[in-house]
């Protein structure tokens, strides 16, 4: 009886699993290791690929009334062209129809567009900058520089230009004194006038005796004076305006670094950076930039080709065991992954204009695609796509300061732009305030016109008489 009840309880679970699996389809999926969308467990037959595809893969199966057996790609790569014109990686192996599915971080691109079938993406990305987080000690975050913050609300030109415009009047000042015969306070010495011109201007820029009346006879003297001290009143409203935003712009000023934006990478020669070598990374700036700045940083990473790092791992590594002189260009969700991880010593800095995605390939003859477009527009209106990239995107450390320098930098750059276009935090340059120089420039003129003039004219007056 025992025996019978043994066969009757085989015989029900069988017949159960053959109806559970009846209908299935088992699609051969070719993958490659990519934290945290792919990971391994385990060695040999134990091993298992965990991540956040493998999950997806979980929830798609009984939309699709199917199951998928990873595989790890044979040669490792994701997949390009080969000098004989054959695919590589695991395109090439839904070409040669090895495998039914490519379940990776895949970019669609024209080629292999022509070659294979991609699904509706499931994950979108784009470049990021991986850096060190900004500390007192770092060569590119010097907080020394704060005691320095009063020269910041003008560029260096300008104040060069603002030394040489107080040296030309100062000069111009004791000329006058010496050669106009309509002033009474010059004395026979040169030296003794132009030493005289240069603490009388000085105490005109500081403001000491800048409304009083010039001691001064000599007219030509009095509208040298006159437009000195109009030039000084305007670059002084101009300071004193910059600075404000300065002083308002806190102590994020205090985290000063070279690098906000990938424009300013190919502007600043303070802070290396690269890319892993023969990576799509690498041949979208060297070969497919699509602008200026990326031009730019493309012809830089071809200069120093030789000192690329091999992969990510090492190229984070660099940043890691650099004092901030060092920055790492990777793909965004990686560059997530390595900033959330213990010791939390990065951030980052996204590309604003270079976004891409991520998607499912299949073969040309398969309606896998169809089928995987279908479930992803199930999962993303039912919200469990997002949670899922939330769960294995999750920052391991305590703040998420990759977000936080995000605000910083969106913070630095409106700071700018409320203040106008005028002034900047980063300094007012010269060609936003030439106009000044310009009207001290006219000054000038009109004082060594009325110069010649006196001197003309006082002659030929005394000779008359």
């Amino acid at each position: 009886m025992d025996i019978w009840y043994g066969y009757t309880a085989f015989l029900l679970v069988s017949v159960f699993y053959t109806s559970a699996t009846e209908g299935l389809t088992d699609y051969r999926v070719t993958t490659i290791l990519h934290p945290p969308l792919v990971m391994s467990q385990g060695d040999g037959n134990s091993r298992k690929f965990v991540g956040l595809l493998p999950d997806l893969l979980d929830k798609i199966g009984p939309m699709m009334n199917a199951t998928f057996s990873l595989n790890h790609v044979q040669d490792n790569r994701y997949g390009t062209l080969d000098n004989t014109g054959n695919w590589t990686g695991m395109i090439g192996e839904l070409v040669n129809k090895q495998s039914d599915i490519a379940a990776a971080a895949l970019t669609v691109t024209v080629e292999r567009a022509n070659a294979v079938h991609f699904s509706q993406p499931f994950l979108d990305s784009g470049l990021s900058i991986v850096m060190k987080k900004p500390t007192a000690d770092g060569i590119s975050w010097k907080r020394w520089k704060g005691l320095l913050s009063f020269l910041k609300p003008f560029k260096t030109g300008v104040w060069i230009a603002v030394i040489c415009s107080y040296a030309i009047v100062s000069l111009l000042y004791g000329i006058i004194l010496q050669f106009d015969p309509m002033e009474e306070d010059g004395t026979d010495s040169i030296k003794k006038n132009i030493t005289r011109g240069f603490p009388v201007m000085f105490y005109r820029f500081c403001f000491q005796g800048s409304f009083s009346p010039s001691t001064c006879t000599s007219r030509s003297a009095k509208m040298l004076t006159c437009f000195w001290c109009i030039f000084v009143i305007l670059i002084f409203a101009s300071y004193i305006t910059s600075l404000a935003v300065v002083f308002r712009s806190g102590d994020d000023e205090l985290l000063e670094t070279p690098i906000h934006s990938f424009e300013d990478l190919p502007l600043q020669s303070e802070v290396e950076y690269g890319v892993p070598y023969n990576s799509m990374t690498y041949r979208y700036f060297t070969l497919k930039a699509k602008d200026k700045t990326d031009e730019a940083i493309g012809k830089q990473l071809k200069k120093s080709k030789d000192q690329m790092p091999k992969n990510v791992a090492e190229g984070v590594k660099r940043v890691r065991d650099s004092e901030g002189d060092y920055v790492f260009i990777t793909e965004e969700l990686y560059a997530r992954t390595e900033s959330g991880k213990p010791p939390c010593d990065l951030v980052l800095v996204h590309h604003s204009k270079h976004r891409g995605s991520y998607s499912f390939a299949c073969g040309l003859e398969s309606k896998a695609c169809h089928d995987l477009d279908v479930a992803l527009v199930s999962l993303k209106e039912n919200g469990i796509l997002e949670e899922l990239i939330g769960k294995w995107y999750k920052s391991q450390c305590d703040t998420d300061f990759d977000d936080d320098y995000i605000k910083y930098v969106t913070s630095f750059e409106d700071k700018k732009f409320q203040a106008g276009l005028f002034f900047r935090t980063d300094g007012i340059s010269i060609d936003k305030i030439g106009s000044l120089f310009i009207l001290l420039s006219l000054g000038i003129v009109v004082s060594i016109g009325l110069l010649i003039f006196d001197i003309f004219f006082e002659k030929r007056f005394e000779v008359s008489i």
